[in-house]
């Protein structure tokens, strides 16, 4: 016989039954801070510092809007038994960090056993660990969740003539067969070519309109020849748009307008907007506080503590179970958190669309 709240030996651990609960003056929302800040030496990693600081201008800014938050912060290197063991630690309604997935372990399991939401905040990788961990929230979108989404911006346009440029490393064999997978999904006629023969093929295709190419490499001198190739088509009035990953956005182009001309596409999992009014106040508040320029680092922090102060404060200890109906559109990235299953964590599937124009070279948002 299983005692109420129990196992059957060899299961699962089954988090207990929780009652609603809403964070009030007098219980208020405790949340833990997990960093790799490393500063036994007296010095701290700048980045994670970056984090915090963000973090905390958006616990303070919660606060003025009515918010009942208390933080506590750790040094992961501490080590995870002492966190985890701390009193403090043990009142946690959110725990976010640490950061690298090999690391999250211990914490994944303390949460699952109290049922305690917790966050990953920067680690892409982590992904892997939501379909055993129903209290996880992966916020930054996973590789599949960007082509996925860069797919269906192609599905929405004429896109008759899609031109898959498949990668010849071991490492792009796993992309290439996520966007294969996304345009069969998506009724997207395509042909696969290898890089020897993009120009040629884009060549034969080119019409009026102009020839998209989806790029299925994130390998730096890969896709900086096969944009080349593209950019010395487009000046010869061959024209092709070229639909890439994000992390292209940042390589070193032999032409820094190449990817204005190519009219480029990405799936950004963030992406700062300097022209927004908001985002322009964040970085004056910034650097007034602490007297340096924001980074992505500080963006995340301030995002993701914002998202979750406020979807918790709005929905009580039920969000754990209803996140979904909290999409929030923020700074510098976007939430919209969905589980696959009842017993899965739950994936951020917000990445913000960016547009390169070829006659007014900005970068345009679609949200």
């Amino acid at each position: 016989e299983v005692a109420e709240g129990d196992a059957p030996a060899g299961a699962a651990p089954v988090a207990p039954a929780r009652k609603q609960r809403w964070f009030t003056a007098s219980e208020p929302l405790h949340i833990a801070l997990v960093l790799p800040f490393n500063a036994t030496g007296g010095r701290a990693s700048s980045q994670f510092l970056d984090f915090y600081s963000g973090a905390l201008m958006a616990v303070q800014q919660q606060k003025e809007k009515g918010a009942h938050v208390v933080l506590n912060v750790y040094d992961l290197a501490q080590g995870a038994e002492a966190i985890l063991e701390d009193r403090k630690f043990q009142e946690s309604d959110l725990v976010v960090g640490p950061v690298e997935a090999p690391t999250l372990e211990p914490f994944l399991s303390y949460c699952d056993r109290e049922g305690v939401p917790f966050v990953s905040p920067l680690d892409h990788k982590a992904d892997s660990l939501v379909e055993s961990h129903p209290f996880l929230f992966q916020a930054p979108p996973s590789v599949d969740v960007q082509v996925s989404n860069l797919v269906a911006g192609l599905r929405k346009l004429d896109s008759e003539r899609v031109i898959l440029v498949a990668g010849i490393s071991g490492e792009d064999a796993d992309l290439v067969a996520a966007m294969e997978t996304c345009l069969q999904a998506s009724g997207i006629s395509y042909r696969k070519v290898g890089l020897s023969d993009l120009g040629s093929q884009v060549s034969a295709s080119s019409h009026a309109r102009p020839v998209r190419v989806l790029l299925g490499s994130e390998n730096k001198s890969f896709s900086a020849e096969a944009i080349r190739v593209l950019n010395a088509l487009s000046k010869r009035g061959i024209r092709s748009e070229v639909w890439c990953m994000n992390r292209i956005r940042n390589y070193e182009l032999s032409d820094p307008e190449a990817l204005f001309n190519l009219s480029a596409h990405t799936a950004a999992p963030y992406y700062i907007d300097y022209s927004n009014p908001a985002d322009r106040d964040f970085v004056r508040q910034y650097r007034a506080l602490f007297r340096g320029e924001p980074d992505d680092f500080a963006f995340q922090g301030y995002d993701i503590f914002t998202y979750f102060i406020s979807a918790m404060m709005r929905q009580g200890s039920a969000f754990a179970d209803q996140a979904d109906l909290s999409p929030m559109q923020l700074l510098h990235a976007d939430f919209h958190f969905v589980r696959d299953h009842a017993e899965s964590g739950w994936r951020n599937r917000a990445t913000r669309h960016l547009s390169y124009g070829k006659d007014d070279y900005t970068i345009s948002i679609t949200k």
